[in-house]
């Protein structure tokens, strides 16, 4: 049996990353250009992709997360600390990245 925390923890994760991509997909629908990633000092666009990169990075972040997923089930009988950790850093870059979308969506 698995603990509830850690399921708790990377269902939250989950969530989190689909909503990210939700926000992505419905407030990117219209643009056919490029997507403004980062901005340079000056000001200028220094990073720029198409909608089609936005998606690459979210699909990565969903293998990653069920990577993580899947070590931190069958590290819980073993290692219950590293797979709290693990499970916690999950729900990190998930938030980050559902910051990131509404980062994205801000100014494209």
């Amino acid at each position: 049996m698995k603990p509830k925390p850690l399921t708790t923890l990377f269902i939250i994760s989950f969530v989190a990353l689909i909503l990210a991509t939700l926000v992505g997909y419905l407030n990117t629908r219209g643009i056919s250009g490029e997507l403004i990633f980062h901005f340079g000092k000056g000001g200028k666009a220094d990073l720029v992709g198409t909608i089609a990169t936005f998606y690459k990075i979210m699909g990565m972040s969903l293998g990653v997360l069920l990577i993580n997923w899947i070590i931190g089930r069958e590290l819980i009988e073993k290692e219950t600390t590293l797979a709290y950790i693990l499970g916690s850093v999950s729900l990190v870059f998930s938030l980050l990245l559902l910051v990131f979308a509404l980062y994205i969506v801000s100014f494209n």
